[in-house]
């Protein structure tokens, strides 16, 4: 007997229309070789020459992403204009650069805005694609599109949201959980569409995108309440792109009201694996 999916279908309507959130989905060219000042994963990055430049144990570090704002629409959260950069020691004690135990100090990783571009230097540092203990393995072009995003299964506040959203369609108070509410069928249905989907998940702002629940404790959630950057795991035709763990995430968090002032001192840096 077919599963009649209709439920699911409205339960996963009104949740998306409940959470929807604008965010810019990092979509890699790899048809396009990216300038120096481009947005881009991984390659030599922006650098003005009076600069210092970021450093790990006396040892430069290197490219994860870099972010032109000139080639994003315009945003309420975002600058306008500017580069926003974010390194990482990939030969550091510390797995990508994450420092679990202290996951907001900026030692194994760096996060640096130029808020005006200058006439670049040309600079000698390792790339990231090119070191063993790196999560990416080839530099590309990024193109960035406005989306929506919406909240996912393994979000904390989706509880709240399934709850909500039962009572509201099917009168519901107490539904219980939500793989007792809903069949194998219509589970795959709402798990493929708010979980799964869209991969492999690269974006700035909105919603972020949890494998395993979220990493941050409840104080942290608070404080750094706004994603800066995710970056997927993804494969490509050439092998894999990038690829944290075992298709894990990896995501940058700040306070919002830190970026809306273009202060990107205080950013929580973790990673999960699937």
């Amino acid at each position: 007997m077919t599963t009649d999916l209709s439920r699911a279908e409205r339960f996963i309507e009104e949740v998306k229309q409940m959470t929807a959130k604008p965010c810019f989905t990092l979509i890699p060219d790899f048809n396009k070789a990216p300038g120096i000042t481009h947005s881009k994963l991984g390659g030599l990055p922006y650098w003005p020459a009076k600069m210092a430049y970021p450093e790990c144990d006396g040892q430069k570090m290197s490219l994860l992403a870099q972010i032109n704002f000139s080639e994003i629409d315009e945003n309420v959260l975002l600058p306008n204009e500017g580069i926003l950069q974010f390194f990482i020691a990939a030969n550091s004690p510390c797995t990508y650069g994450v420092n679990f135990k202290n996951p907001v100090l900026q030692e194994s990783f760096k996060i640096v805005y130029h808020s005006c571009i200058e006439k670049p230097v040309a600079i000698d540092v390792p790339r990231l694609e090119e070191s063993e203990n790196s999560p990416l393995h080839m530099e590309v072009a990024l193109n960035i599109e406005p989306a929506l995003s919406f909240i996912s299964i393994n979000d904390p506040e989706f509880n709240n949201i399934y709850k909500s959203v039962v009572a509201k369609l099917f009168q519901k108070e107490y539904p219980g959980e939500i793989y007792q509410f809903f069949n194998n069928e219509e589970m795959c249905a709402i798990e493929q569409a708010l979980m799964f989907s869209p991969t492999p998940g690269h974006q700035i702002t909105g919603w972020p995108k949890f494998v395993e629940g979220d990493p941050r404790n409840e104080e942290q959630q608070e404080q750094f309440n706004t994603l800066l950057l995710q970056l997927g795991s993804q494969f490509t035709e050439g092998g894999e792109l990038l690829m944290w763990g075992d298709m894990g995430i990896a995501q940058f968090f700040i306070p919002q009201e830190n970026l809306l002032k273009h202060d990107f001192s205080q950013v929580l840096y973790t990673f999960t694996a699937s």
